[in-house]
């Protein structure tokens, strides 16, 4: 326990020399960056204090932000109000303020200088006197403008690096209003923010907000936070628009240069070589690189979708480094091959161009998204019947998920697209021709949605398929969707031999031959005569996506319901729909016959004289079957209804 103990306490002090050798890299970055102003005692013309005179009070720049280009300056005592100022972010180049330097910082940072960029420094009993000092700093002042903290000062504690800091001295400043709405148990500074462009922390300048590109896939919900590094590559467009991290390909080179000059160098092995030698056995001689495999104890940041070693130029992992990229045809852009989902095969392919897609026309995420949203509503113009447009529901037809087991409509796929669930746009014409072939399989050759089904797939072929989505190959419904194509075909000639016509004397029928008898009919009216109803209808009014989808729907004449369709009677007359309880019908003992044959109340004629009887009260209607018969011509005649 003992020797652990010792061990655990020498990893410690390692570390805090660590975080005391990164915070001076970090100072003299943000010093150079920054124009040698950080540790200078400078004097700054403010008119935003003793309005409306102004003042010129001395203090001591302690940070520098490139996001806002301004100065963290800790103010000393006014000698004209005696007042302490709060620090703030100031423009030192601006000549509004008037900056003079008053004493130049010290070669060497002093503690106070180094406190803004330490970060992970444990408190230990064999801390060195520079560690304590820097620790008691980090205690009992602020970390950003290293000042005092006052009463009643508030304080804003980061969740990682445990320090506190007042509202102005964040980067960005942080408002009282802002304050109020800020989560303390999660907040983070900006030095402890993670990037999204390399997954790393930025201890000299942090990491900021930055606006999303539109060649960007990103959520929506999210913040695009970029390390000063980064944003330089993003304003290069050297970033892959899929995982949203950033490539160097100087420092690419870099390494490679130094992997090669390893193995090149790589000392020989002395001694006879052994019979048996284990190949999976480590070496003498540690390799540069690492590979994927290499497992890593480090959490993977909850931002990072893989793990975030797979980027570095070291890795062996393939698919996420500057070598192994594609570059979108629509924005130009180099994508991971491996956040393309593109494997190893697939990406030879591409490049030899026998890829039967990408060989065609890559598209990065985003610019994917955008060519399927293009081509569905280029598909939903083509859609003139709405016939395709949202999902068939068992209302519109009972039996259709009983036939279709894969339904698919434009709706659907919109949603899905959106989402970016589809890593190419075949993907969309594969739902496309599937969504045709439904529609096909479902209804009866030659019918109307039938046509309209057959209309629409050759239109998109023509007019989509082969201007947006060029690259898109045919699926595994083209196939069937031809078989149903010829199928149909050969049943349209097979009814059409079945029907014969003599074009050369009169027409003929297939069971009385010639002798068929030829009828004249009186001429149209212009305006036949709408005589009123008998019975009651219903009228309601529907909205025009209710209308449309229930105007081809049976609706029962007197209570406008569609329900109960298995007791509608049709007029044979008029064709208007009844239900049976509705029109007092015994359907349950009628016959196929007089199912077929019956007649609603407004249509209802004597079946002996085949006339409409001009007093119904003289009418009788048989139970069994609902026909209508006149007492007169009964046999025998009755003198009136019983």
């Amino acid at each position: 326990v003992a020797l652990a103990m010792d061990e655990e306490k020498k990893i410690q002090q390692v570390r805090n020399e660590a975080v005391r050798w990164y915070a001076d890299k970090a100072f003299h970055m943000a010093n150079s960056v920054g124009g040698n102003w950080l540790g200078k005692r400078v004097q700054v013309f403010r008119t935003d204090v003793n309005y409306p005179y102004g003042e010129t009070i001395p203090g001591r720049v302690r940070q520098y932000s490139p996001h806002q280009k301004k100065w963290l300056m800790s103010f000393e005592l006014s000698e004209t109000t005696r007042k302490k100022y709060e620090a703030c972010w100031v423009n030192l180049q601006s000549k509004e303020h008037k900056t003079r330097v008053l004493e130049k910082a010290s070669k060497e940072p002093t503690e106070a200088d180094l406190a803004p960029f330490v970060v992970g420094l444990v408190e230990t009993d064999e801390m060195t006197q520079e560690e304590a000092a820097i620790a008691k700093v980090l205690r009992d002042r602020c970390k950003g403008c290293v000042d005092y903290w006052k009463k009643g000062d508030t304080k804003v504690v980061c969740t990682v690096c445990r320090g506190s800091f007042h509202l102005g001295c964040l980067d960005p400043p942080l408002s009282q209003e802002a304050y109020n709405k800020l989560d303390l148990e999660t907040f983070k500074c900006s030095r402890c923010l993670p990037c999204r462009g390399c997954y790393q922390t930025d201890t000299s300048f942090g990491c900021h907000p930055q606006p999303i590109p539109s060649s960007l896939s990103f959520p929506d919900n999210e913040s695009l936070d970029l390390c000063s590094m980064c944003v330089k590559s993003y304003e290069n467009r050297q970033f892959c628009p899929n995982c949203a991290h950033s490539w160097d390909d100087v420092h690419f080179d870099q390494v490679q240069r130094q992997i090669r000059w390893q193995q090149a160098h790589r000392p020989k092995k002395r001694g006879r070589k052994r019979k048996y030698e284990d190949p999976n056995a480590p070496s003498d001689f540690p390799s540069f690189t690492a590979p994927a495999t290499l497992p890593n104890d480090d959490p993977i940041p909850p931002i990072a979708k893989v793990n975030p070693t797979w980027y570095h130029p070291e890795t062996s992992q393939w698919g996420y480094t500057e070598v192994d990229m594609l570059t979108c045809d629509s924005c130009k852009l180099w994508v991971h091959a491996g956040c393309a989902g593109v494997d190893e095969d697939e990406y030879e392919q591409t490049g030899n161009g026998e890829h039967p897609i990408y060989s065609k026309e890559f598209l990065c995420r985003s610019c994917c998204r955008k060519r399927c949203l293009d081509i569905i509503h280029k598909l939903q113009q083509e859609d003139s019947m709405l016939l395709f447009a949202e999902p068939v529901t068992d209302k519109m037809a009972h039996n259709y998920h009983d036939i279709i087991k894969q339904p698919m409509d434009l709706q659907t796929m919109l949603v899905r697209a959106e989402r970016e669930e589809y890593l190419n746009y075949s993907w969309v014409r594969e739902l496309f021709e599937l969504m045709v072939l439904n529609a096909l399989t479902f209804n009866r050759y030659h019918t109307t949605f039938w046509n309209e089904a057959r209309r629409f797939y050759k239109a998109a072929l023509q007019n989509v398929w082969k201007t947006l989505g060029k690259a898109a190959p045919p699926s595994q419904y083209e196939q069937a969707i031809k078989e149903n194509f010829e199928k149909a075909s050969e049943v349209k000639q097979m009814e059409d031999s079945r029907i014969q016509e003599d074009k050369t004397a009169e027409k003929k029928d297939l069971v009385a031959g010639s002798k068929v008898a030829t009828i004249k009919l009186p001429d149209l009216r212009a305006q036949p005569p709408d005589l009123p109803s008998c019975v009651p209808c219903q009228e309601i009014k529907l909205k025009s996506v209710d209308a449309y989808y229930s105007s081809w729907m049976d609706s029962c004449f007197l209570c406008a319901s569609s329900g109960a369709a298995d007791t509608m009677l049709f007029c044979v007359d008029c064709g208007e729909a009844f239900h049976s309880f509705c029109v007092n019908a015994p359907i349950h003992c009628m016959e196929a016959s007089a199912v077929a044959g019956w007649r609603c109340p407004n249509c209802k004629i004597c079946e002996i004289s085949g006339e409409a009887p001009q007093d119904e009260l003289k009418t009788l209607f048989c139970e069994m079957c609902d026909r209508g018969f006149s007492i007169d011509l009964l046999d025998p005649p009755l003198r009136q209804a019983p």
